[in-house]
């Protein structure tokens, strides 16, 4: 199946499925068959991926009505492990998002027992960031710092800290991805001296390689700024957060603004 074919049932999917989303009849026959007759496991997460990343922000429910019938659909038919910890990555995040914390850890960890199999490496940035991003939101601080240290761990194994080859772009969006994780982490536990140092090393980061700017990044220093009581600057980096989460229609991180504001 060649790759203008999987944009085209991707497309036909989409439409077909906002017609009938009013009345909530998911139908998710074309788009697992289109998973199941797919040449190779580079298709089918391109196919799913460009599906995910089109609603996990904005439609979390929708996410998840994707990626639990297409867990459903590799288990049924046997699919690669690697394409299973993709799927079961993305089911346990939009879990995750409407807070069944218990389901989301259950589906992120059966994502990471298989994450050596996965071949790419923002695929496998994702399993890590998503796992950290979940046990934080849960309140887990530890289990969360145990996975981001696995994180850094498998980032040195790329040799990104010791500058002994040049970063690719993914190697950038990567790293960055981290520090932001870190950065969450260490405001949610407290650490606001950490906190801000890492967030500022992901914004440096990021102008450094021209990296297109994150709006969590803003809501980061909002949060540090909140508690430690300098109000003025918390709301200035609000605003600015605000406009560029309405901009792009995610839907957690306008909560957690208008919550900061408050």
């Amino acid at each position: 199946m060649n790759r203008l074919m999987i944009n085209i049932i991707l497309i036909v999917f989409l439409f077909v499925f906002s017609l009938t989303a009013v009345s909530q009849e998911y139908n998710m026959d074309s788009l697992s068959n289109a998973i199941v007759q797919a040449n190779n496991d580079s298709d089918r997460i391109h196919m799913f991926g460009d599906l995910i990343n089109s609603t996990v922000w904005n439609n979390p429910v929708w996410s998840m009505e994707y990626s639990r019938n297409i867990f459903l659909t590799v288990k049924k038919h046997r699919l690669s492990k690697s394409f299973e910890a993709v799927v079961s990555n993305s089911y346990g995040y939009a879990l995750g998002m409407m807070g069944n914390y218990p389901e989301a850890i259950k589906y992120l960890l059966i994502s990471t027992e298989h994450i050596n199999e996965i071949d790419g490496k923002l695929l496998v940035n994702n399993v890590y960031a998503s796992i950290v991003e979940i046990y934080r939101d849960d309140g887990d601080f530890k289990s969360a710092g145990l996975w981001l240290n696995k994180w850094w761990d498998y980032l040195n194994t790329e040799n990104l800290d010791n500058g002994n080859r040049q970063m690719t772009k993914d190697d950038q969006e990567n790293l960055r991805g981290y520090l932001i994780k870190k950065a969450q982490l260490e405001e949610k536990s407290n650490h606001l001296d950490s906190a801000l140092h890492s967030v500022k090393m992901a914004i440096d980061l990021a102008e450094k390689y021209q990296l297109e700017p994150y709006a969590v990044t803003l809501l980061i220093l909002a949060d540090i700024y909140r508690k430690k009581d300098e109000y003025s600057t918390s709301i200035a980096f609000y605003k600015k957060a605000e406009s560029e989460d309405i901009k792009y229609n995610i839907i957690k991180d306008q909560m957690d603004v208008y919550s900061g504001i408050a």
